[in-house]
């Protein structure tokens, strides 16, 4: 069970893609070689996500070995924790509950 990374984003209306506002990184599992692609995939996916998922709803998405978990506020703010297949889902809304907590 691990978590990858949390993000918290804001999803701009007309645009594809939302602007990350905070992110956090745990990558010491992967080599120092992976870890960039890794980043750059969880980023991505990151502010895909969160342009995509209407506001006001919780999603959990899998790809590959990986699955997001994501609530949009209903003022277009998106708490993100990207996890492997192993680690809960009640656990990680929980997490962005925390961290929605903190961050408003």
């Amino acid at each position: 069970m691990k978590i990858l990374g949390l993000f918290v984003a804001n999803a701009v209306e007309g645009e594809s893609e939302a602007k990350i506002l905070a992110e956090a990184f745990h990558l010491s599992d992967f080599s120092y070689f992976q870890r960039g692609s890794i980043k750059e995939f969880s980023v991505f996916f990151a502010k895909t996500l969160a342009a995509r998922v209407p506001e006001g709803q919780r999603s959990s998405i899998e790809h590959q070995e990986f699955v997001c978990h994501i609530h949009v506020r209903t003022n277009k703010l998106a708490f993100m924790a990207l996890c492997d297949k192993e680690y809960p889902p009640r656990v990680a809304f929980t997490l962005l509950a925390k961290v929605n907590d903190d961050f408003c």
